[in-house]
């Protein structure tokens, strides 16, 4: 059976698309054939979708909709019209007898593509977030930053884009007249940003789950000097256990969301922990033996149908 890729990674600087092209070819290629898949990458902006006597997706003149296969569709991409692309292709696919979504919970697609309605998710199960705001795309937004510090509170500040992945596009803001500055950039982007009170000296807890019950965890150290804990972005993963709070809350998060498949990032500084985000294809790559094949394992099976065996 077939395992499609779907993104745009030529729209990402040159190091980040050589490096994930690397990660595929010696990692997801050997680890999907050991768990029955033929791995392939298909570059959306090479996706041509028709709806004409049915729905079809051509790539190099082939329907590749055709064909039984597991997926897995970015929901986000560096290029804003990429990304309508990539959710046309996802909606079609949603609604195709052929393909599953590997990444996807069982309420539904996109909903770890909004940082902020995951924040907000977290929050109504109890689970301690850190305050966080929404900067609307317009040149008004420099306008707002009183009202954003009466609840961020003292700086420094986390100002990164709603929609995104990989650490792209992050700035940490240590005092107003920065922000503003920011602000007048963030204002001119086609994107929403959010902002949020800066933990200090966090590192990144990537806690992988089946089921809902956790199956491996990823610590992930910013190098030094760094804010930013992404591995894709230079930081540093070793294979922990974690602590007993996090693993009670990530379940919780999972069984919320009914996944075969999911991670729950988290943000710990100390003794002190805050969720980050949730990421329903979180990557396997960085993860030892026998973590890497156990997540691996869960991550290309996620979500599929017994029709598609």
């Amino acid at each position: 059976m077939k395992f499609y890729w779907i993104d745009a990674l030529n729209e990402y600087e040159y190091s980040v698309t050589e490096g994930v092209i690397k990660v595929f070819e010696a990692v997801y290629e050997p680890y999907a054939k050991k768990n029955g898949f033929e791995f392939e990458y298909l570059d959306a902006a090479k996706i041509l979708p028709v709806s004409s006597s049915s729905d079809m997706l051509l790539y190099d003149g082939r329907d590749v909709l055709k064909n039984k296969a597991s997926v897995f569709i970015s929901y986000t991409n560096a290029s804003s019209q990429v990304e309508k692309i990539l959710e046309s292709i996802t909606r079609m696919a949603n609604e195709s007898k052929t393909w599953v979504i590997a990444n996807r919970t069982g309420k539904g697609i996109f909903l770890d593509k909004d940082k902020l309605a995951g924040i907000s998710m977290a929050r109504r199960l109890g689970v301690p977030v850190l305050p966080t705001v929404l900067i609307p795309s317009n040149k008004r937004s420099r306008m707002l930053v009183g009202d954003i510090e009466s609840v961020l509170g003292p700086y420094p500040y986390i100002l990164k884009p709603k929609e995104m992945l990989a650490g792209i596009g992050i700035l940490k803001i240590d005092s107003a007249e920065s922000f503003r500055s920011a602000l007048d950039i963030v204002g001119q982007s086609s994107r929403d940003y959010i902002a949020q009170a800066f933990l200090k000296d966090a590192e990144d807890y990537r806690v992988y789950t089946e089921k809902g019950k956790i199956i491996a965890c990823l610590r992930r150290q910013p190098v030094q000097g760094s804010y930013i804990a992404s591995i894709s972005r230079t930081g540093k993963g070793t294979s922990i256990t974690p602590p007993d709070a996090i693993v009670r809350l990530t379940e919780k998060i999972a069984s919320k969301l009914l996944s075969d498949y999911l991670c729950v990032d988290w943000l710990v500084s100390g003794d002190e922990f805050r969720f980050s985000e949730i990421e329903s294809g979180g990557g396997f790559s960085a993860l030892p033996e026998p973590e890497k094949s156990r997540v691996a394992r869960a991550f290309f099976m996620s979500n599929r149908r017994e029709g598609l065996k």
